[in-house]
């Protein structure tokens, strides 16, 4: 029994680790893009971090979907 359960929770935290390595693949991959567009533009006028990503995807002024 205890064995089944260990077995499962293995599976789930490799599950996730590779959720997580995958994350952080795409964080470097928006990173790196962000970095080409800071360098075109004057950074005062475009805000390009990655926590901003999702503002500029949807605008806090979009209503919300219903």
């Amino acid at each position: 029994m205890y064995e089944l359960w260990r077995q499962e929770q293995n599976i789930i935290a490799a599950r996730l680790d590779k959720e997580l390595k995958s994350r952080w693949e795409l964080d470097e991959l928006i990173e790196e893009q962000l970095s080409r567009y800071q360098s075109h533009y004057f950074k005062t006028m475009v805000s390009t971090s990655l926590k901003d990503v999702s503002n500029l995807l949807m605008p806090t002024w979009i209503p919300p979907h219903e």
